[in-house]
C-alpha cells in the first residue's frame, strides 16, 4: 500500500521504482535503469509518469494494475507491459524496441497512442482496444483470439494495420497507408 510521487529516479543498476501490492505512483520520471523503469505487483497504479531510455520495459506492471496518462518512450524492450485485467488509458509509447502495448488476457487499453515501436499495440485473448491510434509501427494492431477493436485508427505501419485472430470484433476502425489494412484469421468474428 505504498505510495510514491514527484521522483526522478535515473542510472540504477537494476529497476528504476519497484513497488508492491496496491501500490501507487504519481507524477514520477524513471530513466537510463539498466533494467525496467517502474515494476508494480498486483493491483497498483501508476499515473502521470515518464519512463524513458531504460534497459528493459518502461512499465511493468502485474494483474489488475491500471496505468493512466504515462509517457515510455526509447525503452529497450515494450514501452507499457501489463499483466492480466490490466487497464491502461491515454497514454503515448514511442520508439521503443519491443511493442508499445504488451496487454496480458482480458485487459483493456482506450484512448492511447503508439508510434515508432515494433507492435503499437499487442494483446493475448480478450484484450479490448477503444479509441486508440497506432501509426509508423512495424504492426499497429496485433491480437490473438477473442479481442475487440472499437474505433481504432491505424496508418502508415510497415505490415498490418490491424490483425485479430479467431473470435475477435473489428468495429467503426480505420486503416490507412498501410501494407495490409486491416485483417483476420480463419474463424474469427465479425468487422463491421
Amino acid at each position: 500500500n505504498s505510495k510514491t510521487d514527484d521522483l526522478l529516479v535515473s542510472a540504477n543498476l537494476n529497476n528504476g521504482v519497484s513497488l508492491g501490492t496496491n501500490c501507487m505512483v504519481v507524477r514520477c520520471t524513471a530513466n537510463n535503469n539498466n533494467s525496467a523503469g517502474f515494476t508494480v505487483d498486483p493491483s497498483g497504479t501508476i499515473q502521470d509518469s515518464v519512463a524513458k531510455e531504460n534497459g528493459s520495459v518502461g512499465f511493468l506492471a502485474a494483474s489488475g494494475c491500471l496505468i493512466q496518462k504515462c509517457v515510455a518512450n526509447r525503452n529497450l524492450s515494450h514501452g507499457f507491459s501489463v499483466d492480466a485485467l490490466g487497464q491502461i488509458a491515454f497514454c503515448t509509447a514511442s520508439g521503443n524496441a519491443g511493442n508499445g502495448f504488451n496487454l496480458g488476457y482480458s485487459g483493456s487499453v482506450l484512448d492511447s497512442c503508439a508510434y515508432g515501436n515494433t507492435a503499437g499495440f499487442s494483446g493475448s485473448d480478450g484484450i479490448v482496444f477503444s479509441r486508440s491510434v497506432a501509426y509508423s509501427n512495424t504492426y499497429g494492431f496485433l491480437a490473438l483470439k477473442n479481442c475487440s477493436f472499437i474505433d481504432c485508427s491505424a496508418y502508415t505501419n510497415t505490415w498490418q494495420g490491424i490483425y485479430g485472430d479467431r473470435g475477435c470484433v473489428i468495429s467503426r476502425c480505420t486503416a490507412y497507408a498501410n501494407f495490409d489494412g486491416i485483417g483476420a484469421s480463419d474463424g474469427s468474428g465479425r468487422r463491421t
